[in-house]
């Protein structure tokens, strides 16, 4: 084979690898997204985490509770009509209510991992106290959460919380009528 034909061939050959490799490809599934397995410690620094938001809020503490939140982070709840809102204005309006006789407490706090860093979801009891002994006013509720892992640990990425007493909540389960008769003031 003179050095022409070589040349010829191999120049073929490279030509029909370009051609190809581009319509291979195209007809390879797109890879899923890598979802490590959440650890120990991640468990552990997320249940901190929903503590954390827990003790600002029922102090009172604005600055506190927008510190749960990553950079560019959103609630949403009824007050906002269920429109995301941004951290800050979140601390704004927690830090004016100042602290309250309101207790919120999480349980049930299920988390998935996901490519972005978990889902999570959890029971809350939001209980206010009366000045009257014997009293309860308590509302269930249902968070639901997407969390990041930052350079200062793992926050929320965007927090929903729907209470059992609106009307369009999508957990809301059989509740007695004298239950939402209450007035209730959400967070």
């Amino acid at each position: 084979m003179t050095l022409k034909r070589i040349l010829q061939a191999s120049a073929l050959a490279l030509a029909t690898t370009a051609i190809a490799t581009p319509a291979l490809a195209a007809d390879k599934p797109a890879k899923a997204p890598v979802v490590k397995k959440l650890t120990a410690e991640d468990y552990f620094e997320i249940e901190q985490l929903y503590t954390d938001y827990c003790w600002a809020l029922d102090r009172g503490d604005g600055a506190a509770r927008a510190a749960t939140f990553a950079p560019g982070g959103v609630f949403i709840s009824a007050l906002s009509k269920h429109t995301p809102e941004l951290a800050s204005v979140l601390a704004a309006r927690t830090s004016k209510g100042g602290p309250s006789a309101t207790r919120h407490m999480m349980t049930n706090i299920k988390l998935t991992a996901t490519a972005d860093g978990a889902d999570g979801m959890a029971y809350a009891l939001i209980v206010s106290g009366q000045p009257i002994p014997g009293t309860f006013i308590g509302t269930p509720a249902f968070y639901i959460d997407k969390l990041v892992r930052t350079p200062d640990g793992w926050k929320f990425k965007s927090r929903e919380v729907w209470e059992d007493w609106e009307k369009d909540s999508p957990y809301r389960g059989t509740i007695p009528a004298a239950f939402l008769s209450g007035v209730r003031n959400p967070q």
